[in-house]
């Protein structure tokens, strides 16, 4: 309702600080928009069915992330899965699988934006969307190679700055001039508290692509 239950777009639109707050999901989005409400002083928790928040970095940087979010007050449910959620009218409550319910003044809905493909009328175009997303290759090109795409519509890791680079390449492409080698090494900033950056393979990547890593 944008009131009660909130996304990333209308939790901009708070007038005052709620005193409990659950969010649902662990990803970039959520875990931002948690850490800050738990270092203003709300009582947060985070519910999510990773192991870990920010479940795609290497474990020991989520452990380090959630270690300052839990020493600010906040709390993280992982593994668990939600049913349904609801404002009774005087809180909002959150049902998880299992029977169990969390309380709160408000929640945060950040289980991740979905790819807006729908009504693109691809097939006219010729293009075939895998699932949610559109494929691409490094040059950003779609398989009707006058036509490029770029950002959420291609996939993860649908971050602005990603998209951004993903814009500048296929732009480059498409004029004929060099958009620079390693378009894979974008870094990802994550401005949460404490704030996250990453650049190329996690460990566990490359562990699984090259055996080893030093």
């Amino acid at each position: 309702d944008h009131e009660h239950i909130l996304d990333s777009d209308s939790i901009l639109s708070l007038i005052y600080l709620p005193a409990s707050m659950v969010v649902l999901g662990s990803g970039v989005i959520a875990c931002e928009y948690a850490s800050t409400m738990a270092a203003l002083g709300v009582k947060v928790t985070m519910i999510d069915k990773a192991p870990l928040p920010l479940n795609f970095l290497d474990p020991d940087i989520s452990r380090r992330f959630l270690d300052g979010f839990e020493a600010n007050g906040g709390k993280y449910l992982g593994q668990r899965k939600h049913t349904h959620a609801e404002f009774n009218g005087l809180e909002v409550v959150v049902h998880l699988d299992g029977g169990e319910a969390v309380h709160a003044e408000k929640m945060l809905c950040a289980l991740g934006r979905v790819s807006c493909v729908e009504g693109l009328n691809l097939e006219a175009a010729g293009i075939s969307a895998s699932g949610r997303y559109i494929p691409v290759n490094k040059d950003m090109q779609t398989s009707i190679p006058h036509i490029y795409a770029a950002g959420d519509v291609i996939g993860p890791p649908a971050l602005a700055a990603s998209s951004m680079e993903q814009g500048r390449r296929a732009a480059c492409h498409a004029l004929g001039l060099s958009a620079g080698e390693r378009g894979d090494l974008i870094p990802v900033g994550i401005y949460a508290i404490p704030e996250v950056s990453s650049v190329g393979l996690s460990e566990t990547e490359a562990l699984k692509r090259h055996g080893a890593c030093m």
